[in-house]
């Protein structure tokens, strides 16, 4: 019950009443509880609000933890593209979503962009690489018309691009596509960093394992294969030979003066 009752002065303040009968003494007793309603209505907005920072914040632990746990088994660069946009699905509410990996050039790794990006070439402006998060959405007035008119095409609200960083360099990117205004929230972008940081950790290390492969398999100066990948490839040959009682034939081929062309 809200009422307004006189302080002794010339105003009067608004109050919230709760009244309880209590039963267990001998004589029949009504608890009040009188509350001023600015302070009673800051208090609720207080623990509304600290409630929510709670279930955001053990929400986010989750989807990092299981995020930690999908890309801890991911042996491919390209499993690991597959479950960030996943992840992005799954857990961040994401319509679809789209990897994007920056190797010599721009190419989908993983997910799909639902708009025909013939029919959109430009967007978003500056490509799907960026080195900080970036939102749009149909309702901002400030969006660019190329992307509303991708986003009203797939009849999605909202899109969020995120980096993947390692150091300073951006090695890729996470594009989520929202069916409603979520993509300029704080905590969907805090998260989709998190995710972003994890991924790009993965991913740095998985490049670099498959770099020192390729150094130990080829030839820096020539790309060609060395003797290591030559005995390989024989042994396999062999064996290969062997089960299926095939023939098998090896061509040597000796260039002269070979270390001389540069």
């Amino acid at each position: 019950m809200r009422v307004s009752f006189c302080s002794g002065q010339p105003r009067c303040l608004a109050a919230v009443i709760n009244a309880r009968l209590c039963e267990t003494s001998e004589i029949p007793l009504i608890d009040l509880a009188v509350f001023l309603a600015p302070e009673r209505d800051g208090d609720e907005g207080s623990l509304r609000a600290a409630q929510r920072r709670a279930t955001e914040a053990e929400t986010r632990t989750c989807v990092l933890q299981n995020a930690a746990a999908a890309f801890g088994i991911s042996d491919s660069i390209d499993e690991v593209a597959g479950a960030l946009a996943r992840i992005a699905r799954e857990d961040v509410g994401a319509e679809t979503a789209a990897v994007f990996l920056n190797d010599r050039r721009v190419q989908l790794l993983a997910g799909a962009v639902p708009f025909d990006p013939e029919s959109f070439p430009v967007v978003p402006p500056g490509g799907w690489i960026s080195a900080e998060s970036r939102a749009w959405s149909r309702s901002i007035a400030t969006t660019e018309p190329d992307v509303v008119a991708a986003l009203d095409s797939a009849d999605l609200e909202s899109l969020l691009i995120a980096p993947l960083l390692r150091g300073r360099e951006v090695v890729g990117s996470l594009a989520c596509f929202f069916s409603r205004e979520q993509a300029a929230d704080p905590y969907t972008v805090e998260l989709v960093s998190a995710l972003c940081r994890q991924a790009a950790q993965v991913l740095a290390r998985l490049k670099l394992q498959a770099e020192l492969a390729a150094l130990a398999l080829y030839d820096p100066l020539t790309g060609l294969a060395n003797r290591i990948l030559l005995r390989s490839h024989i042994s396999s040959s062999v064996q290969t030979v062997g089960s299926e009682l095939a023939s098998l034939a090896l061509i040597f081929i000796d260039l002269d003066g070979f270390k001389s062309i540069q």
